[in-house]
């Protein structure tokens, strides 16, 4: 699929549909016309993102998107996004929005957005949306340094690789505000690792939760199941991974061969007839026909869960508020 551009596509197709212009002409949209359906050309990279201007907040009444995370997790938290593309090749990602090619926000385009969030939403906390916030460490350490500078204090969490990360750069973020670092791990398993071109080891996953939990960063671990060829013995070894990287939190997501992806075209021939992938309540709840598991997804989903909570009891407070280091019920 081609990459989509959305910025400039909408803004073309307002433009047109106000002064009945032909929707022929506006690149990377589809449409249904006469019965048919229509796609033009996919639009160009946007190569600069500073020149999309900042989300219109002003619009919304932002209290409804950040007092929810104030109320469940003690302070109020919104995104951002800093860049697009990423250079990994895991077999479950689509890459029809953003692609492979990486463009950034420069430092000082993305230290303003934050400083409008905190100054004028009351802000507590901003979440970077990225796929991967880590993948370029030079970009990192010029964002620590100018959060050191200009936001002293101020807090931020953000996704990123087990082999993006060292005792090093952690300590920087830390000391630049990172108070949470969310990990796709996806098992601990080396054959599903490689299944899914994950492009790392147990072992790597290992040392970098040793070290972001050294460096006094929560962290977060993502995992997937149901995967077919998934055996219990992957299972096991997903547990005994979980066991010795000590995550603060776990989520665990059923695999949805997303069409377009690798793991799509590897695994379709396994796919339910009537799944509905522009359903996510439906693609999202199990796309694989039932007889491909000895064990259902939603099973393998609950030992992890189960296991989880049942290894750490007592140690991890689900109360545990990241953003001053307390509880709750403080």
């Amino acid at each position: 699929p081609a990459a989509v551009q959305g910025e400039n596509a909408k803004f073309e197709l307002v433009r047109a549909i106000e002064n009945d212009l032909p929707l022929d002409d506006v690149n990377g949209i589809s449409f249904v016309s006469k019965g048919e359906v229509v796609r033009t050309p996919p639009r160009e990279f946007i190569k600069d993102l500073d020149e999309i201007p900042y989300p219109a907040r002003h619009l919304l009444d932002m209290h409804k998107y950040t007092d929810p995370w104030k109320t469940h997790l003690g302070g109020a938290t919104s995104p951002i996004i800093t860049a697009r593309g990423c250079r990994y090749s895991c077999r479950f990602c689509s890459k029809a929005v953003f692609g492979n090619q990486i463009r950034f926000r420069s430092v000082h385009n993305i230290i303003e957005e934050m400083r409008l969030l905190y100054d004028e939403y009351d802000v507590e906390i901003v979440s970077f949306d990225d796929d991967l916030f880590t993948q370029n460490r030079k970009r990192l350490l010029d964002f620590c340094n100018a959060m050191e500078k200009e936001l002293p204090g101020k807090k931020w969490e953000a996704m990123a690789r087990v082999d993006t990360v060292d005792f090093e750069i952690l300590s920087r973020m830390k000391q630049a505000g990172c108070v949470e670092l969310g990990f796709g791990v996806e098992s601990g398993s080396p054959a599903i690792l490689d299944l899914l071109n994950k492009g790392i080891t147990v072992e790597q996953i290992i040392k970098a939760f040793k070290l972001t939990n050294e460096a006094g960063i929560v962290t977060g671990m993502f995992l997937i199941v149901g995967i077919p060829g998934e055996t219990q013995e992957d299972i096991d070894l997903t547990k005994r991974m979980i066991a010795e990287s000590k995550p603060k939190w776990i989520n665990v997501f059923l695999l949805t061969p997303i069409p377009g992806t690798e793991i799509y075209e590897m695994t379709k021939h396994l796919i339910r007839e009537d799944v509905d992938f522009g359903d996510f309540n439906d693609s999202f709840g199990g796309a694989y026909k039932k007889d491909v598991f000895e064990v259902s997804p939603m099973d393998r989903m609950r030992e992890i869960m189960g296991f989880y909570l049942e290894r750490f009891k007592g140690e991890i407070d689900p109360t545990f508020s990241i953003y001053d280091g307390s509880t709750m019920t403080d």
